[in-house]
């Protein structure tokens, strides 16, 4: 692959890359996400988008192919987390996967074997590894401070879930609480 690219002029090469990405999404946003330098909001905007898409129908029994399994699927979703978390951009990556979690828990009563308790807790997973990755000091504070709100939801607890001391550990890393 790299002996055909390499014999392509830059033009040929961008122009394809450019005319692919347009017509396939995942193509575009592996682009983005590797090279781009992400803004703030429409990344976490974009995220939000995703995640209603993955969770469309999920509260809908019609959806469900028997009472209570919800099919959702977020890989997608948490691979792009996992990216950014890697290049660096901690409190975007953070700031994902919260919304990713939060919209879990808001969904947890629809949910049958599961399913959607399991991605809430791989959400915290990936919590963990992307406070392991903070090295600035406001990459830790913002990661403690949303790992202690996020402790205080009462969202799943209903359902079994409690959450709190998996939170609090992770905020732990950065100082005392």
């Amino acid at each position: 692959m790299r002996e055909l690219l390499e014999k392509l002029n830059k033009k040929e090469l961008l122009d394809f890359i450019v005319e692919y990405a347009e017509n396939d999404a995942k193509l575009a946003n592996a682009i983005n996400v590797s090279f781009g330098k992400p803004e703030f909001k429409a990344e976490l905007s974009k995220m939000e988008n995703e995640i209603a898409k993955a969770l469309d129908g999920v509260s809908d029994y019609r959806n469900h192919d028997r009472w209570g399994n919800a099919n959702i699927y977020v890989g997608d979703i948490t691979e792009e987390i996992k990216q950014r978390a890697e290049q660096g951009h901690i409190r975007l990556a953070f700031a994902q996967v919260e919304t990713l979690y939060r919209k879990l828990l808001e969904n947890l009563e629809y949910q049958g074997e599961c399913e959607i308790s399991d991605e809430a807790e791989y959400c915290l997973d990936i919590m963990s590894k992307i406070a392991d990755k903070a090295a600035l000091p406001e990459d830790k504070e913002y990661t403690r401070e949303r790992c202690i709100e996020l402790s205080k939801l009462e969202d799943g607890k209903n359902y079994g879930l409690d959450h709190e001391d998996k939170l609090l550990g992770i905020a732990a890393k950065f100082g005392a609480l």
